[in-house]
């Protein structure tokens, strides 16, 4: 990890995770605020737009599409239906009417009875005068014969007065002439004359006749009449009552109509103002359909629904809430990484969303599709946990979606949401399986599962797929994950410095041979910096057998025993041949601290030079909590009753896989030194008795290594050792 960040987090300690997400939650609501106000339109009726405006999403025009289905319905014919009622009804009252023409024609009438139906009805006096006074007595009854017209329609009008409503309608509107005509004839004619109007009507009434067809009906029967009939008063009394008896037998039908009415009705399509269709265009005159289109989005409400801030800043909130309490589940440091990291990949992805909106909203149409979102889990899961991960992700859905609040272009946001989330799932697969790929496989997997993606996303949206739009919708979800992963090659190195203790890059420049530390150490401690090259040499190979990080090991072998410089001549690497050694000048008890005290003094130091946590805890493990047997014996041999804690390293015992290969590597190196001879014999009883030895003093009772590891790294050692020496181990058949 960045030695200024651990500093950061270490100085800050508790208060480092609100302080983050503080400011992260700040930028967030700086950068997502602005998509959140009402965008403004200086639009108004019956004038020129300044600029085009597109549907922003798929909608139904209720108003339209009704008027449409009221135009539809409008347009239906009325239905009328034949209904032989209308004969029957017609033809009976040809029955009645006549019926009560011969009950007036068989009754008697005296002058006074004729007198009372003149004061009685009003539309009578007009015929008073032509009461015959003067040839009979008043009270004198004569057969309804003798009475001369005038007073027959005295009668007449008397008698129809008390007709029901229909009968009375047909006797007052039949002319005069006509109601004279079949009063005076006499019986035979009479019924003769029923008999042809009852055959006229029935067979005229018979057929389909519509109100406007009844002029026409009338004329027909006139002109068949002129032809058939010589008497002049029969064609007219008969042509006046088929006036009144010839009605339309085709009769509206209210419920078929509407029955067709609905039918049509249901027909007419709904009237959809499509997702990217033009309300407005540029420099055309705004008329009254545009403005209602208009209002039916909303376009025109500059007041944006305050429900949608509030509903953001609940989620910021609840966002940063939920951030703080799973943080609080780890440790302090590993709580600082992951806010940091999380901080980091979240608000730089809203920012250059935002900007990258920006541009698309000025005219490049779906410009946001070249944002690489596979960065947000590449960059995310190889340092951060999981969850976070997977938190990191929905959060950055969740604010793009408010980030797109203003489009107007519906398929401009669902194309590049929808491809944001199938880019992320795909990584989120490829980390399960990334060990069983290359880079460039992954890559060029990922490369060939995106154009499916987009071929799939293009035909969905149903837009051409050999149009245009196609083409670029295609193109741009290329390079988006071209360049996910080009950055992600590029940033990498410099991601994993700032996160991890074992980047590459960090651990390269600790494994200079210039680095001060090991300046220092070639200059002061010359024999333990080639004990320690060579050690970094076995350490190494015998790591990458196991598939363990081999830089790390090969680094933290070169500075695990920087301690050794405070004292260097008590170290036998170290001592001339020609010198005598120092331990002989002072008691088993104080060699055996100065040989103890360097690997607290070398931690000491790869503190001071601010080395990773990881090299300074090999330091601390590589000799894990053994004995210096030599001291312990000879100062035994003074006094039996000496503690052995005194001659005993501290630890702790190896951790990892690395710490115990160099324990391993440390020791066979040093001991490989005293062999007479370096046959492969000896080699693997040395190799054996030290991992033997370190087993039975219980140094890998918290080492991962599984026993299979052990052997590789066992075989690791033999040929490696043997090839510092020259010896050609002898492989079995």
């Amino acid at each position: 990890m960045n030695f200024q960040l651990q500093k950061i987090i270490k100085r800050i300690g508790d208060y480092y995770r609100p302080i983050v997400i503080s400011i992260l939650t700040l930028i967030i609501f700086v950068f997502v605020f602005p998509s959140l106000e009402a965008k403004q339109y200086d639009i108004s009726l019956n004038q020129v737009a300044n600029e085009t405006i597109r549907a922003p999403y798929t909608i139904e025009d209720e108003e339209q599409t009704q008027n449409n289905i009221d135009r539809a319905r409008d347009a239906v014919p009325d239905v009328f239906l034949y209904h032989p009622d209308i004969r029957e009804e017609q033809l009976n009252l040809i029955e009645r009417y006549f019926s009560e023409i011969r009950t007036i024609r068989s009754l008697e009438y005296t002058t006074e009875e004729l007198l009372e139906i003149v004061e009685e009805n009003e539309t009578a006096s007009q015929l008073a005068d032509q009461i015959d006074l003067e040839n009979r007595p008043a009270s004198q009854a004569v057969s309804f014969g003798q009475l001369n017209n005038a007073e027959r329609m005295l009668v007449y009008l008397s008698a129809i007065s008390d007709f029901p409503e229909n009968l009375f309608n047909l006797a007052e509107n039949i002319n005069q002439s006509a109601i004279l005509y079949v009063l005076t004839i006499n019986d035979a004619d009479l019924t003769q004359f029923q008999t042809l109007l009852t055959n006229v009507v029935s067979q005229t009434l018979s057929s389909d006749i519509y109100s406007n067809e009844i002029s026409v009906s009338l004329q027909e029967l006139s002109r068949e009449f002129s032809s058939n009939f010589q008497v002049t008063a029969q064609q007219q009394a008969i042509q006046s009552f088929l006036q009144q008896l010839i009605v339309p037998t085709m009769v509206f039908s209210e419920e078929e109509t509407e029955a067709n009415r609905e039918e049509v009705a249901a027909e007419v399509p709904p009237t959809y103002i499509l997702q990217g269709q033009v309300i407005i265009q540029e420099g055309h005159i705004v008329d009254a359909n545009s403005m209602h289109q208009l209002e039916l989005f909303n376009i025109l409400d500059n007041n944006k629904p305050l429900y949608i801030l509030y509903i953001f800043i609940i989620i910021l909130v609840v966002h940063a809430v939920v951030l703080y309490l799973l943080l609080g589940e780890l440790d302090i440091m590993e709580a600082g990484v992951t806010i940091t990291a999380y901080a980091i990949i979240l608000a730089s992805s809203v920012i250059t969303l935002s900007g990258m909106f920006i541009i698309q909203e000025n005219g490049t149409d779906f410009f946001t599709l070249l944002f690489p979102a596979i960065l947000i889990p590449l960059l995310s899961m190889k340092y951060v946990r999981l969850r976070f991960s997977f938190l990191s992700f929905l959060m950055f859905m969740i604010f793009s979606l408010f980030l797109f609040n203003n489009t107007d272009n519906l398929m401009s946001l669902m194309i590049p949401v929808i491809y944001y989330s199938l880019s992320a799932l795909t990584a989120f697969i490829m980390y399960k399986i990334k060990h069983q790929l290359a880079y460039h496989h992954e890559f060029m997997l990922n490369l060939a599962v995106h154009f499916l993606f987009a071929i799939s996303l293009v035909t969905i949206f149903s837009i051409d797929l050999f149009s245009n739009t196609s083409y670029l919708l295609i193109i741009y979800m290329l390079l988006n994950i071209t360049a996910g992963y080009g950055i992600h090659l590029l940033i990498m190195p410099y991601w994993e410095q700032l996160l991890s203790e074992r980047a590459a890059l960090t651990l390269n420049q600790l494994g200079n041979l210039n680095h001060p530390l090991l300046k220092k150490l070639i200059e002061v401690a010359p024999g333990t910096y080639n004990h320690s090259i060579l050690v970094g040499n076995l350490s190494a190979n015998a790591v990458e057998a196991i598939g363990g990080d081999s830089l790390l090991t090969r680094v933290a072998s070169y500075y695990h025993d920087v301690g050794k410089t405070l004292h260097p001549l008590f170290f036998i690497e170290n001592l001339p041949s020609s010198m005598e050694s120092p331990h002989q000048m002072v008691a088993p008890q104080e060699s055996a601290q100065i040989i103890i005290g360097h690997v607290n003094e070398g931690v000491k130091l790869l503190e001071k030079y601010k080395l990773p946590k990881s090299v300074i805890d090999i330091c601390k493990q590589h000799h894990g909590t053994t004995t210096v047997q030599y001291f312990y014996h000879k100062a035994k041999q003074e006094n039996p009753t000496v503690d052995i804690k005194d001659f005993t390293y501290p630890g702790p015992v190896p951790l990892s896989k690395e710490a115990t290969v160099i324990m391993l590597a440390d020791s066979i190196e040093a001991a490989s030194r005293t062999l007479k001879t370096h046959t492969q014999e000896s080699i693997e009883e040395l190799v054996t008795k030290i991992i033997d030895g370190k087993m039975n003093e219980n140094q890998f009772v918290d080492s991962p290594l599984t026993v299979h590891e052990l052997k590789k790294i066992k075989a690791s050692l033999i040929l490696g050792v043997g090839s510092m020496y020259h010896t050609r181990i002898q492989y079995p058949d």
